[in-house]
């Protein structure tokens, strides 16, 4: 509209009237919005934008008719729930029977999602090869994907190629394309700088998180080779400019699950649209398990029997299903409480209808109850305000009663802290509050309650995230060598990931600038990268507990997801700088902890699901001890993991 808007309001606006920004449409063409689901979550669980959150809910439950979900098997249990979300709310409110319909597009959909289907009690069909009518025998058959001829191996495949380059410059010689992908930035990292040692230096475009967009884009056009990390896995077309044949002749990739497989190997040999067919495609595939055991050399399978071989072999991937029967209750009610507050009295009880539902959908053997869920989002709300009144120096009537909520909270905690919770819960409510307003009076006591209050808020917050990445130090960084990228010397990406594979050195933004043009505004450190490391390391965490015993912490900070003040991190074998190391000290940062001898059932998780658990050395008074931490939200989805595997446990036992 030629002036400047809030990004939630544009989206919103784009939503209401599409002319507005696009004014060449004419007469009355349906919109079609194409966005990522990060958007879609932020959108319908009202966390885009306070001012925008009432618009934008609406929008996304109200306007749309025809909702596709590509991908929709790389999601894991918590995103899925996210979506179940939506289809629950657009069952109970009528927009299915109003004629909305909903696709989702999925080359191994998992058994899991039918189940929840038909709990909400959705009518679906499923279109697949297996239930083609009979006329469509009639119908000109056209081929999509070519022949492949794959190559199973059993090492890692950056140590492969690197000793046999010839399985990639052999193809690239006979004037073939294609891509080599992992799920780790490393290990791309390091087949790059291999084969280029190789001689194959312009022959490769890079497609990875640390990538410019630009580069990204110039990729698969430009290059014969592409290397790429999950990016490519959602979403992505390897496009090339006049190629009669499939774009990708060959794919060379790890993969740890089935759906991981089943997904990178269907990369190569696509050839819907293309005049030649004839070309059988080449694929190396790096895995572990016994999928050697279930195929037999030399025999050709049909895509579809090949498929149930790969996922009855490698299994399910990390989709941590046991967090629907828990954290997703919560995190479902939130936008059902923001809903609450926006409806007429006369509508709150089909909002606690629709919880019900909920409720039955995710977690039907919990006696979780609407007003339990309600308390615990008030809760999470009155935390809220009183951290951002503290930020914002403001003390007065309006937020004086969540000051007490919070106040009331702290010195209950502070009474079974102490063995006094039962005289505090009887001391006289009249008593109890003037001792309140008396206790918040002063400042130094105002100050233990707004840290009381971060700590209780924060791990909450970290549940209500798409992609649980909410830990996370960005850093600026200058590549001379040309690690990240082909062709740029910038660029940003998260410390961690520095700190484990690379030698650097700590630069001034000002100096960071200056080799590259860029301010990194956003960036909290800035780095030139000098060398790869050959050794791997490990990020580990240090905790001061010197001031509580062990017993207490552990009663605070050993059942479930938490928030911790004053983590500071190092490497097991290498050096942090100074400045580097308290970056996290003054944040309370969402974290699970595990005591060492319970670790079994976590290393179990851990190694399956590949998660990361960080060692974590707290020092008490009387010495040190250590324990296991998972950072972020990933600290719901390993707990909900843990708590159902335990019940597994204690099922079978029982019987």
């Amino acid at each position: 509209p030629g002036y400047l808007v809030r990004n939630p309001r544009k989206l919103h606006e784009i939503i209401e009237n599409p002319r507005d920004y696009f004014p060449d449409l004419s007469g009355r063409k349906k919109l079609i919005l194409v966005t990522n689901p990060d958007i879609f979550y932020l959108c319908f669980y009202s966390l885009y934008s306070e001012m925008d959150s009432a618009n934008l809910f609406r929008d996304f439950l109200v306007k749309f008719n025809y909702i596709v979900i590509d991908e929709f098997h790389y999601y894991n249990a918590k995103q899925l729930a996210n979506f179940l979300m939506f289809f629950i709310l657009s069952k109970e409110y009528g927009y299915f029977n109003a004629g909305r319909k909903i696709c989702l597009l999925s080359a191994t959909p998992d058994d899991e999602l039918f189940k929840y289907l038909a709990k909400i009690d959705l009518k679906y069909k499923l279109v697949s090869l297996d239930n083609e009518p009979a006329e469509s025998d009639s119908y000109e058959k056209v081929q999509t994907l070519s022949e492949i001829e794959l190559t199973l191996h059993s090492g890692k495949i950056d140590d492969v190629l690197k000793n046999r380059p010839e399985l990639i410059s052999d193809l690239l010689n006979s004037e073939k394309e294609g891509a080599v992908i992992s799920s780790s930035l490393r290990t791309i990292t390091d087949i790059n700088q291999g084969l280029k040692n190789t001689g194959l230096t312009g022959k490769i475009g890079l497609i990875t998180g640390a990538v410019s967009s630009k580069e990204r884009g110039e990729a698969t056009i430009s290059y014969p080779l592409v290397l790429a990390t999950p990016t490519v896995d959602i979403g992505y077309n390897f496009k090339k400019v006049g190629k009669l044949r499939q774009n990708i002749d060959f794919v060379c990739f790890d993969a740890l699950y089935g759906s991981e497989f089943t997904q990178r190997i269907g990369r190569a040999g696509r050839l819907l649209g293309k005049k030649d067919t004839t070309h059988r495609s080449i694929g190396h595939a790096f895995v572990q398990g016994k999928l050697y055991a279930q195929l037999q050399a030399g025999k050709n399978y049909d895509r579809r029997e090949f498929a149930e071989l790969v996922k009855i072999s490698l299994g399910e991937d990390n989709r941590f299903y046991f967090y629907i029967q828990s954290y997703a209750v919560l995190e479902a009610f939130y936008p059902l409480y923001k809903h609450l507050k926006r409806v007429s009295e006369d509508h709150q009880n089909r909002v606690r209808e629709v919880f019900e539902t909920i409720r039955e959908v995710f977690a039907p053997e919990s006696d979780t109850k609407f007003d339990e869920m309600m308390k615990k989002i008030q809760w999470h709300t009155s935390y809220k305000n009183v951290i951002e009144a503290h930020e914002k120096n403001v003390y007065d009537n309006f937020i004086q009663g969540d000051q007490e909520k919070a106040a009331w909270s702290y010195l209950e905690h502070q009474s079974w802290l102490n063995g006094k919770l039962e005289e505090f819960r009887e001391t006289p409510s009249e008593q109890l509050n003037t001792a309140i307003k008396g206790f918040i009076k002063r400042r130094s006591n105002r100050e233990q309650v707004v840290e009381y209050a971060k700590e209780k808020y924060t791990p909450i917050k970290s549940l209500f995230n798409f992609r649980g990445s909410d830990v996370s130090i960005r850093c600026g960084i200058h590549d001379p060598n040309y690690f990240f990228q082909n062709t740029a010397n910038y660029t940003e990406y998260d410390l961690f990931h520095v700190l484990l594979h690379y030698e650097f050195t700590v630069i001034s933004r000002e100096k960071c600038h200056e080799f590259t043009g860029n301010w990194g505004n956003y960036c909290d450190f800035f780095v030139r990268v000098d060398d790869r490391k050959e050794s791997r390391d490990e990020i580990q965490f240090d905790y001061n507990a010197s001031d509580i015993d062990r017993e207490d912490f552990e009663r605070q900070h050993c059942w479930g997801p938490t928030a911790l003040k004053g983590l500071r991190f190092s490497l097991s074998k290498g050096y942090v700088p100074n400045g580097m190391q308290g970056i996290l000290e003054d944040k309370y940062i969402t974290c699970l902890l595990s005591k060492m001898e319970k670790r079994g059932a976590l290393n179990n998780i851990l190694e399956t699901k590949r998660q990361v658990a960080h060692p974590l050395f707290v020092t008490f008074s009387d010495g040190q001890q250590e324990y296991k931490l998972i950072l972020g939200a990933q600290a719901f989805l390993i707990h909900a993991e843990l708590q159902g595997k335990w019940k597994e446990k204690d099922q079978t036992a029982a019987t």
